[in-house]
């Protein structure tokens, strides 16, 4: 004999299921209608069970195939195709059928409700006859004989609207239950009119009552109204519904309230219509319980989510700026928000008077702000946070000591609780104090505090960042109205030297050795000049002030004006310059005075840095879409070590007293500062000490060309034309300079008039009359601009050209001057050369 299979009855050898003789006493001894099919559903066996239940003898009935010779009845009341009851499925898919429950259809008109189950028969004869190799279920399924079917009689089927003690299907409730108590939950079943007809163990439990006190009862009689009514409802719409109906139940039972997944669904009767209402019914309660905790998890991760998003905004708004305000704005917003208010303020630390200040604030009217000017230790939430270093909470203002003095004033504004955190740096440094303030009384969770504590600390970085921008903003603001004021009292002593040495030059008494002497000076202070305009040029570039007016600039142009401007320093080291520019025209887009001013630096930094009497190369060439400008000198040279310095701040070659001119060692910061600005690239190289040194300068040419341009040719100033005589009056509370202005323009044929004041020129202004005022503005009692606007609304002089001569020659001093009612603007000590072209472009 083979293996058997899982749910298999074995035969006997050279036996099969024809052989009556040895089914019919094992049939005879099971407790319940039994009987035998062959493989094809023929009923070879029955016993007499089985003959008393179909009420007919199976062979008289051609229709005896796998189910006898009754009509099956589905749980839908529907005939059962014989191919998909009990028997035929165990033979087509050799596996037991251990419960299949159905309605037999009597030939007396009457129905019963039986349990059928089947096994598979096997024998070791070989394949079964007629079957086919490579049928459906090949292997285990070609062994099987026949099947074992039994019939569990479950009684008749009750009838709608007879009374429930007359059923009797009743009477076969054990039978029925063994099966229902095999379910995974809560089974019951009720009538249309909602008693109860069967509960099963887990379900009488959960009811917390013994299956006899339910059977033939309602819901009303056995659960609290509420629930009740519920299970009702569900009941009535499962009778409605054409499918099942699933839904989750509630019912209080000895250890809490539980929750039940309910399947419930209508078991019709003979004819059709709903005669029960079963239902079955999981216990959810900790699969819910679970969801709930895994949504409150999920509800806690989506809100530190929402607040890691919060601190992420709030960091990168406080990394785009350096600004206080929108600093402290950031944190706060960001704060109230953590907290679910609308209201709070920052307040700073002040050093000098050891209390608080506002830097900034929401929700709160500017009268309420402006009420607290400064905040001293103790006084309010914020006070008491100062004294103490530490978070300080006021649940209600109202009942809080610290209010005080405060409690109209916060009555005023609306708020009853303060949340107060101390500002901290990772130093411990204490610079400030948040408050958090709340319409009602208030007291923050731990979370709030900690969100808080993180806001303030990512902060505090950026807010001492903040700190010290605007410190080093005030430094450099110092350090501007410094260098304006240090220009204007440089300028002023050399203006009327000057303007003394322009006069001397007119003059034709002078000996030779005078004429050197003049020249040795005029020298110096043109270099003055030049390291107080380098200054103040470094100034504007660094702070961002310098805007190039850009065009199509012709570069060749630019180097003769360059060359024109170093040929005096040049000369003076009696230093031979040798110019090599290409035939062809280099146009770059740029500003033609600041290119000019790169290419001048360089030319007096090589004639500075190289021995008297040496020479200076300037070249330039086209290498493909850039223009390249060469300064070269054979002079002191740069070692390795400060090549890489050469263009830092203050940096100088060559500290010894060889060099021929000092500078400040800005001149080649200021170079390459405006070279990139027009979007090119400057470098030195040198072979060493003693060896020169070379610059070059590349620009981007520019796509459009202008025609060749010839490099200007140096005109004297004593060759340009006479200018018309005009009344002149100068005004300067410095008497050297007023009076060598007024004697540079004798020379120049005008009648010039001086004052040492804005009073003393007023006076002349009502004496004479004047077309040409030439004012200073840093003059005590009243200054160039107040004597400006005056002389505007005078009737004698409203008329007059102004011109303002002062050391200050920034862009916002011109703009201040033009503002003032002056026409032009001059710069201390204004050259012969600029005196005389303002002069010359004024109508005659």
């Amino acid at each position: 004999m083979g293996q058997e299979s899982a749910g298999m009855l074995a035969m006997p050898a050279a036996q099969s299921p024809a052989s009556d003789a040895v089914w019919h006493p094992l049939l005879e001894a099971l407790p319940s209608a039994a009987y035998v099919c062959d493989r094809d559903g023929r009923i070879v066996a029955w016993n007499q069970l089985a003959e008393q239940l179909w009420q007919q003898d199976p062979v008289d009935e051609a229709t005896n195939f796998w189910t006898g010779p009754c009509q099956v009845l589905s749980a839908t009341g529907f005939p059962m195709p014989s191919t998909e009851c009990w028997a035929a499925r165990a033979v087509f898919f050799g596996e037991a059928c251990r419960g299949q429950l159905v309605t037999l259809s009597l030939r007396d008109g009457s129905c019963r409700e039986v349990l059928a189950q089947a096994n598979p028969l096997r024998g070791n004869s070989g394949p079964i006859a007629g079957s086919q190799n490579g049928s459906a279920r090949a292997g285990a399924a070609e062994l099987i004989t026949g099947v074992l079917c039994t019939l569990t009689d479950l009684g008749a089927v009750p009838r709608t609207g007879e009374p429930w003690n007359d059923e009797p299907w009743l009477e076969h409730e054990q039978r029925f239950t063994r099966f229902m108590q095999h379910l995974p939950g809560l089974a019951w079943i009720k009538d249309t009119k909602g008693r109860y007809a069967f509960v099963n163990d887990a379900a009488a439990q959960a009811f917390q009552h013994s299956r006899e006190e339910i059977i033939g009862r309602t819901d009303d009689e056995l659960f609290p109204p509420a629930t009740a009514a519920m299970f009702r409802e569900n009941d009535r719409q499962a009778l409605t519904a054409t499918t099942r109906l699933e839904t989750i139940e509630t019912l209080q039972q000895s250890d809490g309230l539980h929750h039940s997944l309910v399947s419930k669904f209508v078991i019709p009767g003979v004819d059709g219509k709903p005669a029960w209402v079963a239902g079955m019914a999981i216990d959810i309660t900790e699969r819910l319980e679970a969801s709930k905790t895994m949504a409150l998890i999920k509800d806690e991760l989506a809100a530190q989510l929402t607040d890691l998003g919060r601190l992420h905004d709030m960091s990168v708004n406080l990394s785009s700026t350096l600004e206080m305000r929108p600093t402290l704005l950031a944190m706060l917003q960001t704060a109230i928000l953590f907290e679910g208010t609308d209201r709070g303020v920052v307040w700073l630390f002040d050093e000098e008077t050891n209390c608080l200040r506002v830097g900034a604030s929401l929700g709160f009217p500017e009268e309420f702000i402006r009420s607290f000017d400064l905040i001293a230790p103790g006084s309010g939430a914020c006070g008491e946070c100062l004294r103490t270093r530490e978070r300080v909470i006021v649940e209600d203002m109202e009942d809080s000591p610290l209010f005080d003095e405060h409690r109209h004033l916060a009555r005023e504004a609306g708020f009853r609780g303060v949340h107060s955190t101390p500002l901290l740096t990772r130093g411990g440094k204490f610079i400030g104090v948040l408050s958090i303030h709340f319409v009602a009384p208030h007291v923050p969770t731990p979370r709030e505090m900690h969100l808080v504590d993180l806001c303030t600390r990512q902060a505090v970085d950026y807010i001492e960042n903040a700190q010290l921008y605007a410190q080093l903003r005030e430094a450099d603001r110092r350090k501007d109205e410094f260098l304006a004021m240090l220009a204007h009292e440089l300028r002023n002593p050399l203006a009327p030297l000057s303007n003394s040495l322009h006069t001397l030059r007119l003059c034709e008494e002078l000996s030779p050795a005078a004429h050197h002497v003049r020249e040795i000076m005029e020298r110096q202070v043109q270099h003055m000049v030049r390291l107080v305009d380098d200054l103040l040029e470094v100034s504007r570039i660094t702070r961002g002030k310098i805007v190039l007016r850009k065009e199509p600039v012709e570069l060749l142009t630019a180097l003769g004006s360059a060359v024109e401007a170093s040929r005096p320093l040049i000369e003076a080291a009696r230093h031979q310059l040798h110019i090599d520019l290409p035939g062809y025209p280099l146009c770059v887009e740029g500003d033609a005075v600041r290119l000019s001013q790169v290419i001048t630096n360089l030319l007096n930094n090589a004639a500075k840095y190289t021995e008297e009497g040496g020479q200076i190369w300037l070249a330039a060439r086209r290498e493909g879409d850039s223009a390249i400008i060469s300064v070269r000198d054979a002079g002191l040279g740069i070692s390795a070590e400060m090549l890489p310095k050469i263009f830092d701040m203050f940096s100088q070659v060559d500290r010894t007293t060889r060099r021929a001119q000092g500078g400040l060692g800005i001149g080649l910061t200021l170079a390459k500062s405006l070279v990139q600005m027009h979007g090119g690239t400057i470098e030195a190289t040198s072979a060493g000490v003693g060896q020169g040194s070379e610059f070059l300068v590349r620009l981007p040419l520019a796509l459009r060309s202008l025609p060749v341009i010839h490099s200007p040719s140096v005109v004297s100033n004593e060759l340009r034309e006479a200018l018309p005589r005009r009344r002149i009056l100068v005004i300067d509370d410095t008497r050297a300079a007023v009076y060598t202005m007024g004697r540079l323009l004798e020379t120049m044929g005008q009648h010039v008039r001086t004052a040492s004041s804005g009073k003393e020129a007023l006076l002349h202004v009502e004496r004479e009359p004047f077309d040409v005022i030439i004012s200073d503005i840093g003059m005590p009692e009243m200054d160039g601009y107040e004597l400006a606007a005056k002389l505007r609304k005078h009737p004698k002089a409203c008329h007059v050209v102004l011109v303002a001569l002062t050391g200050y020659g920034q862009d916002s001093d011109k703009l201040q001057a033009r503002e003032a009612g002056f026409d032009y603007h001059l710069v201390k000590p204004a050259s012969f050369d600029a005196l005389r072209d303002l002069l010359a472009a004024l109508p005659v």
